[in-house]
């Protein structure tokens, strides 16, 4: 019975990060500058939602960690577009106003679209 199911259909199962050690260390601190920014700055926790939500990846509830995160190659590669690194860390400063210049274009979009 368990033969005739594919290998590669559970592929996904594995306790170990899909990536090496060195890129789940900086993904990780990409994500604790994030968490620390919203501990200093609570008010743009609304808005990090917002745009956390807009970037998720596809089927993010199919694959660990089930967080609606956005693809690793989408996030290296804006920081590789902003910083000229896809390993860069954004400053906290910087985290937060691109998240409320997100949330300011989602607005006015909105209104657009209303009138």
């Amino acid at each position: 019975m368990w033969s005739s199911v594919p290998a590669s259909r559970f592929s996904w199962i594995s306790t170990a990060p899909p990536c090496g050690r060195a890129q789940y260390e900086e993904d990780l601190a990409l994500y604790l500058k994030i968490a620390g920014t919203v501990l200093r700055r609570p008010r743009i926790l609304p808005h990090l939602a917002r745009a956390a939500w807009a970037f998720r990846a596809r089927d993010w509830y199919r694959r660990p960690p089930f967080l609606p995160l956005p693809p690793r190659s989408y996030m290296r590669w804006r920081m590789e577009t902003a910083y000229g690194d896809p390993n860069a860390v954004p400053p906290a400063a910087e985290l937060e106003r691109y998240v409320l210049w997100t949330s300011r274009m989602r607005q006015l979009m909105r209104r657009r679209t209303d009138d």
